[in-house]
């Protein structure tokens, strides 16, 4: 059975969810109202009680000044030279948005992420489809969110053992 310190001993395993989650947050924009009381000064605008700020995301995480050759999916980045795990700088991985509010709920879905992933790659391989284009991996369903695909992403299923 797979236990907690397992996932913990596997920086690689690690990287490879974190830099899915940098690549294809699962929500892609964090909206925030000022609070009562409170206003701010971001880059020349000014904020006041009541005004909503958005925070996208996607541009936060393929930023180039904070992640270079954003565009590719590499799980090293997440490492040490010597394979050991690595934080990114405060506020440019927010997945699950940052600070006070950040998604109480988002140590259990990276643990969860983490654990089906091991499971998963124990048993299966995945192969591309022909039904799903590469350049459809980068089309958003229009006015939605979260990281949904139009069409949806199609891939077959291979055994692991084969």
């Amino acid at each position: 059975p797979l236990a907690a310190a397992d996932l913990s001993r596997l920086p690689l395993h690690e990287a490879v969810v974190r830099e899915g989650l940098r690549r294809w947050a699962p929500a892609t924009m964090v909206a925030r109202s000022v609070s009562p009381g409170a206003s701010a000064t971001v880059d020349g605008h000014e904020l006041r009680e009541g005004d909503v700020a958005a925070v996208c995301v996607t541009a936060v995480h393929m930023d180039e000044r904070r992640w270079p050759s954003p565009e590719k999916f590499d799980p090293q980045r997440w490492l040490t030279e010597d394979g050991r795990a690595k934080a990114a700088a405060p506020f440019t991985f927010v997945p699950f948005g940052g600070g006070q509010r950040q998604c109480a709920g988002s140590a259990m879905a990276v643990a969860q992420a983490k654990a089906a992933l091991l499971l998963f790659v124990t048993r299966w391989r995945l192969a591309p489809d022909a039904s799903t284009p590469l350049a459809a991996l980068d089309e958003h369903v229009p006015g939605c969110f979260t990281g949904w695909r139009a069409g949806g992403v199609w891939v077959r299923l291979l055994d692991a053992s084969a």
